[in-house]
């Protein structure tokens, strides 16, 4: 039903009880606001032996906090909204000028089976309004692969080449896991590290690959 890098909205009670979790008081107080503007949560990964009860999202703090990531965990039942991550063309206006050209190079990028779409720093800029980005950031994106995921690394990695800033992110395979671009790209051969929601496993280069 949720997937890695889905926002969810939180109601007010559901965001009460995932924040009554969290031990660090200082990050508490700056949680305390959050659904209450609107502001979403991320789908993450399950941490090793964390309990199975609720789901577990996250969010990402701004630069006046350091940019820490809290982990959470909230109840189905809690999630009002499913908003979508937003594409590249949603983000733009967000992004730094200097960035602008390697986004408009990325909006065509061939082989995807829907619009790129941003996760980390910029994504969460985006959908609160506060200050994520700094100089040497990263940008973070999510490419979701119609096919073989070879050419579409290749194409990332001729940009990557020509532009600012350095481009981070994955590949979102036909089943729903995901790897690394600059990993398949760079690594000649063997088995390529692929993300899913339960985990982390490895995958032979051939098996990303849909039969």
């Amino acid at each position: 039903m949720f997937q890695r890098h889905d926002l969810l909205v939180i109601d007010a009670t559901g965001w009460a009880a995932a924040v009554a979790r969290v031990p660090d008081r200082d990050e508490t107080g700056m949680l305390e606001d959050w659904a209450r503007l609107g502001r979403p949560v991320i789908i993450r990964r399950r941490l090793s032996g964390e309990p199975e009860d609720g789901l577990p999202v996250g969010v990402q703090l701004p630069l006046t906090a350091g940019r820490r990531r809290v982990a959470l965990r909230v109840a189905p039942d809690a999630v009002i909204a499913r908003p979508e991550r937003p594409d590249i063309a949603a983000a733009l206006p967000h992004a730094p000028a200097s960035w602008r050209a390697t986004l408009a190079a990325l909006q065509s990028l061939p082989g995807l089976a829907a619009p790129a779409r941003v996760f980390g720093s910029l994504l969460w800029q985006c959908v609160t309004g506060l200050a994520y980005l700094r100089d040497q950031s990263d940008l973070d994106l999510t490419f979701p692969c119609a096919g073989d995921p070879h050419p579409v690394a290749e194409a990332i990695a001729t940009i990557d080449r020509s532009g600012h800033p350095r481009i981070d992110g994955e590949l979102l395979l036909p089943d729903g896991a995901a790897c690394h671009w600059r990993e398949l790209f760079e690594r000649g051969s063997g088995d390529i590290l692929v993300k899913t929601s339960d985990g982390i496993e490895l995958r032979r280069r051939d098996a990303l690959v849909p039969v």
